[in-house]
C-alpha cells in the first residue's frame, strides 16, 4: 500500500488495486450447465482394480457416433494399443461423451496414458470434421472399482449405456439389441452370446489383465441383452433359469 501526501502535510492511504489473492467472480467461469472435473490431486490408482473412465467433448463437436467418427475413433485406439501402462478393456461412444473400462499400472501411468490417447483423439476428431480447437471439455473422469460389484455395474453401465439413453428419451430398444457403437459385441460376459458379425472384431482394445475383471465380477451373474443402467433388471428368461 502506497502513501501519498494530503493539503495540510498529513499522510494519508492510497489504495492501489491488486491482482493476487480471492476475489469474488474470479477464476474461469463455467462452460455449459456440466460442472468440469475440479483440478485436485486426482485418488490413487492400483494395477489390480480395473477403472471406469469418461471423457466428454465440447459442445461444438459433432456427433461422435457418425460413421466416420466412429471409424477415426476406432483407429485411434488400434494405434494407441500397447503404447502405454493404459489398457482400455472396453468402451462405448455416445453422442458427446465415451466411457471406458481400463486398467493402468498407477496414478501416474494413467495420467500419462491419458493424455497420449486424448492428444491423439483430439487430433483424429479434428481431421474427421474438418475443424480447429479443442475438442474436450475438462478433465477426463476416473474411478477405481474395487469389489466384483462395482466392476460388474461399471461393465453394464458402459455396454447398455445407449439403451440408458434411449430410455430417457422414451425409446423402446428390442431386448435383443446391442449397441454397434460399442465394444458389446466382443464382450464374452452376456447370459445369452448375442447373434452377430462383428465378434471377434478388432476395436483396439487389450485383454483384461486384473482378477477382478477376469473373473471377479461373474459372481454377481453374466449380464442380460435387456439391462438397462439406471432400471430395474429384467426378468430372466425360462431357458436362462434352466440353464
Amino acid at each position: 500500500m502506497a502513501l501519498r501526501r494530503g493539503k495540510n502535510g498529513v499522510q494519508l492511504e492510497l489504495e492501489l488495486r491488486t491482482w493476487g489473492g480471492r476475489r469474488e467472480g474470479a477464476g474461469r467461469k463455467r462452460q455449459g450447465v456440466r460442472a468440469s472435473v475440479p483440478h485436485v490431486v486426482r485418488p490413487r490408482v492400483r494395477a489390480w482394480n480395473p477403472l471406469l473412465v469418461t471423457i466428454r467433448v465440447r459442445g461444438d463437436v459433432p456427433d461422435l457416433r457418425q460413421p466416420h467418427a466412429w471409424v477415426a475413433i476406432v483407429r485411434t485406439m488400434r494405434r494407441f494399443r500397447g503404447r502405454r501402462a493404459l489398457r482400455f478393456v472396453h468402451y462405448s461412444v455416445l453422442f458427446d461423451h465415451m466411457h471406458f473400462i481400463a486398467e493402468s499400472e498407477g496414478r501416474e501411468s494413467l495420467s500419462r496414458g491419458m493424455q497420449a490417447f486424448t492428444s491423439r483423439l483430439a487430433r483424429a476428431l479434428n481431421r474427421c470434421f474438418s475443424r480447429r480447437g479443442s475438442v474436450l471439455a475438462g478433465r477426463y473422469h476416473a474411478r477405481e472399482l474395487c469389489t466384483p460389484a462395482e466392476v460388474r455395474n461399471a461393465l453394464r453401465y458402459v455396454l447398455l449405456n445407449a439403451r440408458h439413453h434411449a430410455a430417457q428419451a422414451g425409446v423402446v430398444l428390442p431386448p435383443e439389441w446391442l449397441d454397434p457403437r460399442s465394444t458389446a459385441a466382443i464382450f464374452d460376459g452376456w447370459r445369452e452370446p448375442p447373434r452377430v458379425r462383428k465378434r471377434f472384431a478388432d476395436f483396439g482394445t487389450s485383454p483384461a489383465r486384473s482378477w477382478l475383471l477376469r473373473v471377479g465380477w461373474r459372481k454377481h451373474g453374466a449380464l442380460e441383452l435387456a439391462e438397462t443402467p439406471g432400471l430395474p433388471k429384467p426378468a430372466e428368461s425360462p431357458r436362462a433359469r434352466a440353464a
